[in-house]
């Protein structure tokens, strides 16, 4: 068999999905028999496919996640992939490795995909000079919502506020401690900085 024609099945949609080595994901379901699902950038910029089966939700799930549990052996029982090259969209088997979050952070303090150790951002307010060490703090002290706070901070464009993050390379913070929840496959962020 030709290495583009080997399909595996998916984790925890087998008898509904497959995948090949390329990261191409075909459906097995009887009106879609055959057909090669559509792929989609989510915001982090990492390939994505949304799975469903009968009488559940449907999931978005990256594509390099199941690539590595069809495709690359994981004795360690390691729960991230890392994509090794640092491109997010080079989803070649010999581009991804199961790791453990630390050694996912490293990897990207390394090649310079992430703020180095040590590197914290805080928010300053360019009006009054404040410095505010979380978005929660900076939030409560004006009175915004923190959702509401938070969405500015993300979009610079629509900021409607004085505030701006910074980066401070003598910051004495601990980094994120990240976790990922098994049944989506996706990151989750527990403390916010």
């Amino acid at each position: 068999i030709e290495e583009r024609e080997m399909w595996k099945p998916v984790k925890g949609y087998e008898g509904y999905y497959e995948i090949n080595k390329q990261g191409e994901v075909k459906s097995l379901h009887k009106k879609n028999y055959g057909y090669i699902m559509n792929q989609r950038f989510d915001r982090g910029g990492y390939y994505t496919v949304r799975l469903s089966k009968p009488d559940m939700r449907s999931c978005t799930v990256y594509v390099h996640r199941l690539l590595g549990y069809a495709f690359i052996a994981n004795p360690e029982n390691k729960p991230f992939i890392n994509h090794k090259s640092g491109n997010k969209l080079n989803n070649e088997i010999s581009n991804l490795e199961w790791v453990t979050a630390s050694e996912n952070m490293n990897h990207a303090y390394q090649n310079g995909l992430s703020n180095r150790p040590g590197e914290c951002r805080e928010i300053i307010d360019n009006f009054s000079g404040k410095i505010y060490k979380s978005l929660k703090e900076a939030a409560e002290y004006n009175f915004i919502e923190y959702k509401v706070f938070k969405s500015y901070m993300k979009e610079s464009r629509n900021n409607r506020t004085s505030m701006r993050y910074r980066y401070d390379t003598k910051c004495s913070r601990s980094i994120n401690s990240l976790t990922y929840d098994k049944d989506l496959f996706l990151p989750i962020i527990i403390d916010e900085l």
